[in-house]
């Protein structure tokens, strides 16, 4: 039969997502890196800084009381993206990207995007599929992936209160696959259908809102030589913001969740429920300087039995020190919900059976400096972090039916990260993340699948700024201390692969700008034919070239 796999997964393999675990977040390491190109990119602006405003480390936070409407109204074909004002729009509404590719893994892959934006209405989607005959005897796959969404303003823009935007999105994502690594390999098919609706308040009102719900079903069918067995859950979500500002120094915040999720496992299990509500005042005693403070509740029930509960401040400050140079530090602890779309597509090779339960985290630290240039040359964040968890998702090796389970244990994570962005002249440009921690649980013993060292670098060089036609890529990543047993996990075995201590993929690439609507590129994963496992007891595919060509309108 065909075999299929998500694109998550296949994305491992063909220098897919980059990141490591972080702390709490559940997810696992990976260590190929990711070439993302995108031809005809639109110009997207942001508005200057102001001395005083609310930085995150990741994106661009919109400070209260700015006068663009909708905050989050992103372009997914725009490279980074950025802010579109409600009072302008793309010069070129209409935006196609396209990409046909074949390789020695993953072959053939097509993938098709498409965005119409306008003032008051945007619409686009994307549909991806991908193909990989396998490294290894029956890891064999296919992937699917269809995504549509749109979003239209209603009201007058000069009534604030009575203006605003509705939005609406919605997505499937398939596999299909073999669980190659099993001593009686069998094959599973996931999936999971989203629907989003949303409603967003306009920025200048005296009071804001942001109203989402959402509908999620997340389905595990596992084809085994006595027949079929399978899985699934249906997650309704809600969740409401509210914002106003008291004056000019002085705005604040409240927000609401609730999810609730029907699992049908085939055995008697729990219907778990969570709530969560964060009230957060922001002050801006000095142009320079941004304080924040506010109380979290949250409480969630475990899907086997019992549930989790916090009840806590939250503190954060941001201090300016001048034009190119910021200070942070917060204190933010929290209840981390998790849901079983995450945890299958997370980790394909885990048990279909998976116990829902919470993360609670009452300490959660973090501390750090962001260093960056007025021309964007250059942006250079450190940042140390300390966490005390209960409940810490981890997968680790087991002796059961699917060898990984995913299993729950008090966590202490300690370490420090530090990204950089440097763009050397208009020929080359730099990028750079580091982590180094320590994760461990209560008890000392290390958590399974979390490195203690995760160093990547990219570098890009043009070889004629003029005319960009012709662009060079390399890459290396690097990852060590990885472990794959728990001592606590269920059906623990004490057996660790010794290929899973160290990761070191090199990674090259060219593309070139054939026409002015069209590039052919070629891509080089795992250039040293390094042999490493994924997983426990599932090894990872070796040297692999791609070549395609990507059309952009």
């Amino acid at each position: 039969m065909t075999h299929r796999i998500l694109i998550a997964l296949i994305a491992l393999v063909i220098a897919g997502p980059a990141f490591a675990q972080g702390p709490g977040s559940g997810s696992l390491p990976t260590l190929e890196l990711e070439n993302v190109t995108v031809i005809g990119k639109r110009n997207v602006v942001l508005p200057k800084a102001r001395k005083g405003e609310v930085m995150d480390t990741a994106a661009y936070v919109l400070p209260a009381g700015d006068t663009l409407l909708f905050a989050q109204r992103l372009s997914n074909l725009g490279g980074s993206g950025g802010t579109l004002p409600g009072y302008a729009e793309f010069e070129t509404p209409l935006k196609l990207d396209a990409e046909a590719s074949i390789g020695s893994y993953t072959s053939p892959r097509a993938m098709l995007r498409a965005e119409y934006v306008r003032n008051t209405y945007d619409v686009g989607g994307i549909v991806d599929f991908r193909n990989t005959a396998g490294h290894t005897d029956g890891a064999g796959a296919t992937s699917f992936l269809a995504e549509a969404h749109g979003s239209v303003a209603i009201g007058a823009e000069d009534t604030p209160f009575g203006h605003f935007r509705l939005s609406l999105a919605a997505e499937h994502e398939s596999d299909d696959y073999r669980l190659y690594g099993e001593a009686n390999p069998f094959d599973r098919t996931r999936a999971a259908d989203r629907l989003t609706l949303g409603m967003q308040g306009d920025e200048r009102a005296a009071v804001r809102y942001d109203l989402g719900l959402s509908l999620v079903n997340a389905s595990v069918t596992d084809q085994q030589s006595a027949g079929s067995n399978d899985a699934s859950a249906l997650t309704p979500r809600f969740n409401l913001g509210l914002g106003t500002d008291f004056d000019s120094t002085i705005a604040a915040a409240l927000r609401f969740d609730f999810s609730s999720t029907s699992l049908r496992y085939g055995t008697p299990t729990q219907t778990p429920s969570s709530i969560s509500v964060l009230g957060e005042v922001t002050w801006h005693p000095s142009p320079m300087l941004t304080l924040a403070g506010g109380i979290i509740y949250a409480s969630s029930q475990h899907s086997d039995s019992g549930s989790s509960s916090l009840l806590m401040p939250r503190v954060s400050a941001q201090y300016r020190l001048n034009e190119t140079m910021m200070l942070f530090a917060w204190f933010r602890p929290e209840l981390r919900t998790s849901s079983y779309d995450n945890r299958t597509m997370t980790a394909p090779y885990v048990g279909r059976d998976i116990a829902l339960t919470p993360e609670r985290v009452p300490v959660n630290l973090t501390a750090g400096a962001r260093l960056f240039s007025d021309t964007s040359a250059l942006m250079l964040e450190v940042r140390a972090f300390y966490q005390q968890s209960r409940n810490h998702p981890v997968v680790a090796a087991a002796a059961g039916p699917t060898l990984l389970v995913w299993a729950y244990t008090d966590a202490n994570i300690a370490g420090a990260s530090a990204s950089a962005r440097i763009a050397l002249g208009d020929r080359l440009s730099v990028t750079a993340d580091a982590t180094v921690q320590s994760a461990t649980t209560s008890g000392g013993e290390k958590l399974p699948m979390t490195p203690t060292a995760d160093l990547r670098a990219r570098a890009d060089y043009v070889i004629d700024p003029a005319a960009r036609s012709l662009n060079l890529f390399a890459s290396i990543g690097f990852q060590t201390g990885l472990s794959a047993s728990l001592s606590s996990a269920p059906n623990a075995v004490a057996a660790v692969d010794d290929r899973l201590t160290s990761r070191v993929l090199v990674g090259c690439g060219a593309s070139y700008q054939v026409l002015r609507n069209l590039q052919a590129f070629a891509e080089i994963t795992n250039l040293l034919n390094y042999r490493y496992n994924l997983w426990y007891n599932y090894s990872a595919p070796g040297f692999e070239v791609r070549g395609g060509i990507r059309i952009g309108l």
